[in-house]
């Protein structure tokens, strides 16, 4: 009689059974909020679709079975047992029964190096939408990605036209891992709401749209999920942060100066009010040595600049204006100045370095509203 072992006790073909098959998500509670196996719909890339399945059945099917049940399928002495093709081995989750074969952790896909591949495969909107189900199941298989990773994500489905997808995963944090309170994952979070108005060259829908987006960011700031209660009202807290406001004032400033009508005047001045009082938790210089430094500077400080630059033109002759246009000439123009300069004299071909390369484009857009 086929046997498989755990630990001290033995189990026969019928045991097995009951443990497979009566053991189910249906009549576990304690495996029921895990829902079911995800499906990953089609994407553009069969490799994509590959590592995709790779991690379905290797790594999430394994995280939604019991303990009793993930044991059996790593134990070299069950092979001949879920192998047989007279007695498959199933197990139903939710409504969907899967077949449970032997698995080895040493052929697991590793997270950091597939999550890269993935990105780099990742172009159209049909591969973004797997992406908040892949983070829950991450999330679900206790494999973590760290902040950095989880920025990187943010900007390449933002550089691919996917702010939208970020959106979700941000909404469905406690399950995605997505979070605000992470200061490089809110940077490029705010950062996609420039890159959709690049996206769309400036174009009034453009805008409003960037603007729709970023004020849903800001609104998911306020959430209590997506605030560290240890960083809050300090530097360290991404709505204390002027590259992050930088950006909100930029999108509200430059709509109103190029599509008047309609446009909220109000939103310009808060904004402004909010950039100066975070002024102080600005990055500090830059290591003249260092252009990798200087490059991610220039990101964070373009948008500043060209937000305050348009709505001095706003806000009227007014303290607020002033206090503005003083920040802007006596600290923030030499900062960036210095840092163009570190890029242009020692980055490889500074000429497709991004923060340089956005600094360009936010001097064209200026010039196109003069």
């Amino acid at each position: 009689m086929a046997s498989v072992v755990r630990e001290r006790s033995i189990y026969c073909r019928t045991c097995l059974g009951k443990i497979l098959h009566v053991r189910t998500f249906t009549s576990s509670a304690a495996r029921q909020r895990h829902g079911a196996v995800p499906t990953f719909s089609s994407t553009s890339s069969p490799e994509l679709d590959n590592i995709l399945a790779t991690f379905r059945s290797k790594v999430f099917l394994p995280a939604h079975l019991s303990r009793e049940q993930q044991s059996i399928l790593y134990r070299k002495k069950n092979i001949n047992l879920l192998t047989s093709e007279d007695e498959p081995a199933n197990v139903k989750i939710a409504n969907e029964t899967h077949r449970l074969l032997p698995l080895d952790h040493k052929e697991e896909p590793q997270t950091r190096r597939s999550l890269n591949r993935m990105l780099e495969l990742m172009k159209e909107g049909r591969d973004w939408v797997n992406l908040p189900a892949f983070l829950e199941n991450l999330r679900l298989s206790k494999r973590n990605i760290k902040d950095w990773q989880m920025a990187k994500i943010v900007r390449r489905a933002s550089d691919n036209g996917n702010q939208g997808i970020i959106l979700e995963c941000l909404r469905r944090m406690e399950k995605t891992g997505m979070v605000l309170a992470d200061l490089e994952v809110a940077r490029a979070v705010m950062w996609g709401g420039m890159k959709k108005c690049m996206q769309t060259d400036w174009t009034e829908q453009g805008l409003e749209a960037a603007e729709r987006y970023l004020n849903s960011v800001w609104n998911l700031m306020e959430d209590e999920r997506h605030v560290k209660k240890e960083i809050q009202r300090t530097k360290k807290d991404p709505r204390m942060r002027p590259e992050i406001v930088g950006v909100m004032l930029q999108v509200q400033a430059i709509r109103r100066a190029f599509y008047g009508e309609g446009v909220e005047r109000g939103s310009v001045q808060r904004s402004a009010e909010t950039l100066l009082a975070s002024w102080d938790n600005m990055e500090a210089e830059v290591d003249e040595l260092d252009w990798n430094d200087a490059n991610r500077k220039l990101m964070m400080w373009g948008p500043i600049w060209h937000g305050i630059k348009i709505a001095v033109g706003i806000l009227g002759e007014s303290p607020l204006r002033m206090k503005l246009e003083n920040k802007m000439t006596k600290d923030l123009e030499p900062k960036i100045q210095k840092a163009r300069e570190v890029v242009l004299a020692y980055a490889p071909q500074p000429e497709k370095r991004i923060g340089l390369s956005i600094n360009e484009e936010l001097l064209s857009v200026e010039a196109r509203k003069s």
